[in-house]
């Protein structure tokens, strides 16, 4: 496995530095690492786009990063391109006075992925020995193509020198969550006691600025591949150890429930959804439900419902594990609240303390720095995720529209 040497500075190549992701999560979490100066230092970053017109007084709160921020103009597709940005980064280490790791996070559409990846395997830059590439979800369509690109990837670049982000996994709720769970007391995290488990994250803005992005994927692939599937592993480890190689293994007993042969999925799109990504012939789905089983001796016979949508309304992810009996609390539900903030009804919030603040994507980056790869997706995980959903996207599930703003139960009885 290769791993930056201790201290070694660290060259962070942005691709798609103009995007929304950027603007929103990524570049937020960077300055916040630089004014609490939790930043791994040496860092410098080179932010790379194709926008000619595209300058950096565009970056809000860029002003803390000018000394540590240099700006590339290419065409991810022009071998010279890549050429120039090698002599940026090789001057950029000159005032290292070491040899530096270079990562290269791809915050681009996920068409344009297997290009850069492609540019980027075929110029000098991949033969550099320290060498890390960031990548955001969704990796793939389906399972097939998952597998295709995976296998792309690996002509340039090894298994090792990939990180897969979901940042689901560094949120610090998470942490808080697994906290929750190594505080039980008794065998109650099974099918002995556990009736359902449901797993919502819903929304309450739009695509915003992301119509190109949401028409590649839909709520599907964009929630449910990546982010709720790997919380639902997760949650049925429970307070075991929660490594990559566990959590495939949970990934890999769950499918799609069915009742009679048809698949227990629900789709729906909001009302105007249309209009925002000026397709009026969209077929995209912006709200997803779907019932999971798994062949887990522990959890055979749960059911464990996914439910995610945009404009409805609120925000809010949530877990909530409802017990076959009374439970030691006084209710047979708890319900574990992961984002807007962390909370546990029907426990008392004595019992836990709060975690210091911090971003998942500056968990994400730190991470990817030092060479934890505990946050990141394997290669297993990724291929069984997508088998789960294999069923429900080689068979057409009618589309129905809700008006923005109702609740998951308003859509589901509509739908």
């Amino acid at each position: 496995m290769i791993d930056q040497q201790p201290m070694q500075p660290t060259i962070l190549v942005i691709v798609g530095i103009s995007g929304d992701l950027v603007r929103r999560k990524i570049l937020p979490a960077i300055i916040q690492m630089y004014t609490t100066a939790t930043a791994p230092l040496p860092l410098h970053i080179i932010g790379v786009t194709r926008q000619k017109d595209f300058h950096i007084g565009e970056l809000e709160g860029i002003d803390v990063l000018r000394e540590h921020f240099t700006l590339h103009t290419m065409d991810y597709a022009d071998a010279a391109g890549y050429g120039a940005l090698e002599e940026k980064i090789k001057n950029i280490e000159k005032g290292f006075d070491q040899d530096s790791q270079r990562l290269y996070y791809l915050s681009i559409p996920p068409n344009a992925v297997e290009d850069v990846i492609t540019s980027l395997g075929k110029s000098p830059l991949a033969s550099y020995l320290y060498t890390k590439i960031l990548v955001e979800k969704p990796f793939g369509r389906d399972f097939l193509s998952a597998g295709l690109l995976m296998s792309h990837v690996e002509k340039y670049f090894t298994p090792h020198q990939i990180y897969r982000i979901d940042h689901y996994l560094a949120k610090p709720s998470l942490q808080e969550m697994t906290a929750f769970f190594s505080t039980q007391k008794g065998d109650i995290w099974n099918n002995e006691h556990i009736e359902r488990i449901e797993i919502s994250a819903t929304e309450s803005i739009g695509i915003e600025r992301r119509a190109l992005f949401y028409e590649q994927t839909g709520a599907l692939r964009d929630m449910v591949q990546s982010h709720l599937l790997e919380l639902c592993s997760v949650i049925l480890l429970g307070m075991n150890d929660i490594t990559a190689s566990r959590r495939a293994r949970q990934l890999e007993q769950l499918s799609v429930m069915k009742d009679n042969g048809v698949l227990r999925v629900m789709k729906g799109q909001y009302v105007g959804y249309t209009d925002d990504v000026d397709n009026k012939d969209s077929l995209t789905e912006t709200f997803v439900e779907l019932s999971l089983e798994s062949k887990d001796p522990h959890w055979v016979g749960v059911p464990i419902i996914i439910t995610t949508g945009k404009k409805m309304d609120k925000k809010a992810t949530t877990i909530t594990v409802t017990f076959k009996k009374e439970h030691v609390y006084g209710s047979n539900n708890i319900t574990i609240q992961l984002d807007p903030c962390f909370a546990i009804d029907q426990l008392p919030s004595s019992q836990f303390h709060a975690m210091p603040k911090s971003d998942a994507y500056e968990a994400v980056l730190r991470a990817a720095i030092l060479g934890d790869r505990n946050l990141f997706i394997s290669d297993r995980e990724l291929l069984a995720s997508w088998k789960v959903l294999e069923p429900i996207l080689q068979h057409t599930v009618g589309i129905k529209q809700y008006n923005p703003g109702a609740s998951a139960i308003e859509i589901i009885e509509s739908i």
